[in-house]
């Protein structure tokens, strides 16, 4: 618009000064970053970081109470902002780098008593101080970024437990049934005499009216409530405040629950990374899935980890994993008949195999741009298949795994145009 232009600088175009050609002199990404982002980012990371630091306390209930937060969700932020610290950092150093003879000029004007020679000396030695910082910077938000990804896997892990063996953990029983929120259990005992009345004529259902409370009916009330406050209901206030009451009364009431589901969110050292690093983050809206990744190093002459995020459509992430499971349920049918027959089947469905390899490196860069590069696909194997299936799934991964990693280490160096003569992965 003509008040932007007004606003905007003006450099002068060539030798058309005279006839009023102008260029607009507009601002680069370093140059925002410096004055305007980066202020935003460092704010953020201490609200995340302060956020998550309330989770050291004490064990926190892994459900949440509504989908956009949950103790993973705040884990995954705080490993997002970490990377986006360690990766945006040196793009001030650049900006005070690209600047160098302007700065030294402003210097000798401004300090005209001293020698040109000395005050190159003093910004050389600047910089230099500067890129120290930034490395040892880097390196401690590459280890935050870690730490905190790790703490998000470690809550995906335990919440997979919950819901999935939850019949398992239900074995023991409770310790006094009669501390059980009275609410809760007189929501349980109503709910089972409707489900009973409703269903009396079918000979599997007792007519008998529950008397006793167990651990699998809290433990399934549990479940049922969490995925009942994703929806609008106008009793979610109500709702809510019955999980915390249930994750303290089984912390203390169901021994099961307290050693596994209980888990207390401690920092952990800066220690290097397991070879692959990630955790799922789905956003039902937006029909996307957010995977946030660390790369540890594979081979003895690289010590740098690869931290990166990649975006893709929820449908196409699904399908995969599907492929990737039916084909893992196919290998273990071949490999429990003979020698021979595993061996022909095996080199019958190898092109499958190959071929999700291929659909797993279009997550990390656009379609075809992997085609040009030499990937080396990992053995056909069940534990190599079997890993690649846990990298796809919903919940986090933290495995050690050379030839995956070294294999997603490619992908992400072709993903953020990193020189092909870096071999070292």
């Amino acid at each position: 618009s003509d008040v932007y232009k007004r606003q905007v600088d003006k450099l002068p175009y060539g030798n058309e000064l005279p006839l009023g050609v102008e260029l607009f002199k507009l601002p680069t990404f370093a140059h925002n970053l410096q004055e305007e982002y980066w202020k935003f980012i460092e704010s953020g990371y201490q609200h995340v970081k302060e956020a998550t630091g309330m989770l050291d306390s004490e064990s926190v209930l892994l459900f949440d109470f509504d989908e956009r937060f949950n103790p993973s969700r705040a884990f995954t932020e705080y490993a997002d902002i970490c990377r986006l610290m360690s990766e945006y950092y040196p793009r001030r150093l650049h900006l005070f780098t690209a600047n160098y003879m302007e700065c030294l000029k402003e210097r000798v004007k401004e300090n005209a008593e001293v020698g040109e020679e000395e005050l190159e000396e003093k910004m050389k030695s600047e910089i230099e101080s500067e890129e120290k910082e930034w490395k040892l910077r880097k390196d401690n938000y590459s280890a935050e970024s870690v730490s905190a990804l790790s703490q998000a896997v470690k809550c995906e892990k335990t919440r997979k437990l919950l819901v999935d063996g939850y019949s398992e953990l239900s074995q023991t029983t409770l310790i006094d049934p009669s501390r059980a929120p009275k609410d809760v259990i007189c929501e349980i005992f109503e709910s089972d005499y409707h489900s009973k009345k409703l269903y009396k004529e079918l000979p599997s259902i007792e007519a008998k009216p529950k008397t006793a409370l167990s651990s699998a009916d809290v433990l399934a009330y549990v479940i049922n409530l969490s995925n009942e406050l994703r929806f609008f209901t106008f009793g979610k206030e109500v709702m809510a405040k019955r999980l915390p009451k249930l994750h303290r009364y089984l912390k203390t009431n169901l021994s099961t629950y307290s050693s596994q589901c209980c888990i207390a969110f401690k920092p952990s050292p800066a220690e290097s990374p397991n070879l692959c690093l990630s955790c799922w983050s789905l956003d039902p809206s937006a029909g996307r899935s957010t995977s946030l990744y660390v790369l540890g190093p594979v081979e003895a002459d690289s010590r740098e980890n690869f931290l990166g995020e990649i975006v893709v459509e929820s449908k196409e992430l699904s399908r995969l994993y599907q492929d990737a499971q039916d084909l893992l349920k196919e290998f273990a049918v071949a490999s429990a008949k003979s020698a021979e027959v595993f061996a022909r089947d095996k080199e019958k469905i190898r092109p499958r195999y190959e071929e999700i390899i291929k659909r797993v490196g279009d997550l990390f860069v656009p379609r075809g741009a992997v085609e040009t590069f030499k990937v080396e696909t990992p053995e056909f194997t069940a534990k190599n298949l079997g890993d690649l299936v846990q990298y796809l799934g919903v919940y986090g991964v933290s495995m050690e795994h050379k030839e995956l990693c070294k294999l997603f280490r490619l992908y992400h160096r072709i993903r953020y145009k990193m020189p092909k003569d870096l071999i070292i992965c």
